[in-house]
């Protein structure tokens, strides 16, 4: 995680942007899906092209401008880094470091938050790359770690809105372990079974 100096405050109100990268999807889809990430969050569309990563940059960096007159803290949640261009062949990389050494860190209110499902390209390319754009930038490393059984059964109870009983939630936490990502698929209007059906045989 890249962090600006922000005050901290339980309370605060801030601009949030996340972005998810795409499976095996090539640099143009990537950025096309970029930019109708700012338009969902931002309802704003670019007026030209944009076609590399440091001009979908630059327009994140106006559009945050435009509807951040506050100064409140802006989050940006980038999920799934190692999907968005593996090998920087699309400059992501290059043009995500710039974009913080010369927009982010500049200011005292920003959290950019990186993860993926592939640990090992983070750590690489992130943690351990002494030469790359986010050199020495990280400030903080957040272990994720799967929810417990009893953790679970209140996601499903109180966030997801389940009626279980706790052998049920057993069979869950058995069949889907307490991997938050699969747990928020599961759908409280299905039953277990059913639950399971749709998301292991019709995908």
């Amino acid at each position: 995680m890249l962090t600006s100096k922000i005050e901290k405050h339980p309370h605060i109100n801030c601009t949030f942007f996340e972005f998810t990268g795409a499976y095996k999807a090539n640099a143009t889809q990537q950025i096309k899906n970029f930019i109708d990430s700012i338009d969902i969050w931002f309802n704003q569309t670019p007026t030209k092209e944009v076609s590399n990563w440091t001009d979908a940059f630059i327009f994140l960096r106006k559009v945050l401008d435009k509807n951040n007159k506050n100064n409140q803290k802006i989050v940006l949640f980038f999920d799934e880094v190692p999907w968005v261009d593996k090998d920087n062949n699309a400059l992501f990389l290059s043009a995500l470091g710039h974009f913080w050494n010369t927009y982010c860190e500049r200011k005292n209110n920003f959290v950019v938050i990186l993860c993926g499902s592939n640990a090992s390209w983070i750590k690489n390319k992130i943690f351990k790359d002494n030469e790359g754009p986010l050199h020495n930038r990280i400030t903080d490393v957040i272990a994720m770690k799967p929810f417990t059984l009893l953790e679970t059964k209140e996601y499903l109870l109180k966030e997801k809105g389940f009626d279980l009983d706790s052998n049920k939630i057993t069979e869950i936490y058995m069949a889907f372990g307490g991997v938050a990502k699969y747990l928020s698929y599961l759908k409280p209007e299905l039953t277990v079974e059913a639950n399971m059906d749709a998301l292991y045989f019709n995908i």
